[in-house]
């Protein structure tokens, strides 16, 4: 028993009439391939959080009240409520996430994907043999482990090619590999060029990805600008006004300790986070 099934059996009852309202995360749930249902992923999301919320308000009423007073608990209260619903939250996002991290995983092999495929699919090769050939490309990472379920829907619940293909087609969250899938699917049937045709969707994939390249290079110089302007530009700005305002003796101790924070925590912080949000829009990050 996996720990959504655990929470699902503890808190059945509790969320049998919330799941309609995270019909939302449904989706991305099947295709990050975590291994949930909806009603034990929401379950899971309800327990974490309040596992949460138990905890942190344990620990910050002793300390804080140690501190404080009875004061100490209500505010500890508080910053529990909004840590758990944090990690709430953060719970709600993560297969939306994760999906849209597999999807750019895939997109990114797609075009080498397909150049294989078609070299197979051109020398004759059946369907089968080769996802099971694809599955063996752990470089592959995301297409590899789709590959590998196509092959394992075929020789383990013995089902067709073609349906083992449908199957995982819906639970894959790029649009370009689905179509690619798809595609394979409807030209096996027909008995049409499978070589050829996978042939064109590789170029269509590399065209794809030539063209996210080209729009992140446009949004990496807007990126720069905002850095320059908000983080360095700011900072120094922010660290001449406190200097004057020090030279005045206006702000005492606090214009130091306001220069610190801003070198030592702010610029640092702000960094972090441009990277991160530079990385997580990258074609090839993330």
């Amino acid at each position: 028993m996996n720990f959504g099934e655990y929470s699902y059996r503890l808190l059945r009852n509790v969320i049998k009439d919330k799941v309609k309202y995270f019909k939302e995360i449904e989706d991305p749930l099947k295709k990050s391939h975590l291994p949930y249902s909806l009603e034990e992923y929401v379950a899971m999301m309800i327990l974490i959080s309040g596992l949460v919320f138990l905890m942190f308000s344990i620990v910050m009423s002793i300390l804080f009240y140690s501190l404080i007073g009875m004061l100490g608990i209500a505010i500890a209260l508080l910053v529990s409520v909004v840590v758990a619903g944090i990690a709430f939250f953060v719970l709600y996002l993560w297969p939306k996430q994760n999906a849209s991290a597999i999807k750019k995983n895939i997109e990114n092999s797609l075009y080498y994907v397909a150049i294989y495929m078609a070299a197979m699919a051109s020398i004759g090769l059946p369907p089968y043999r080769i996802f099971e050939t694809i599955a063996k490309f752990k470089d592959f990472k995301e297409i590899a482990k789709i590959c590998q379920r196509i092959v394992d829907d075929i020789h383990i619940l013995n089902l067709e090619t073609v349906e083992a293909i449908e199957v995982e087609a819906a639970k894959i969250p790029s649009d370009e590999f689905r179509e690619l899938l798809v595609g394979m699917r409807s030209t096996i049937t027909t008995g049409g060029d499978l070589g050829k045709y996978i042939t064109e969707k590789a170029n269509a994939a590399l065209e794809n990805y030539k063209n996210r390249i080209k729009s992140f290079t446009d949004s990496l110089s807007v990126y720069l600008e905002i850095y320059i302007t908000v983080v360095i530009v700011g900072t120094i700005f922010a660290l001449v006004m406190s200097s004057i305002m020090g030279i005045f003796g206006m702000g005492g101790a606090w214009v130091t300790q306001l220069q610190t924070f801003l070198i030592f925590v702010g610029l640092p912080v702000l960094t972090a986070a441009f990277v991160v949000m530079i990385k997580a829009a990258s074609p090839t990050g993330g």
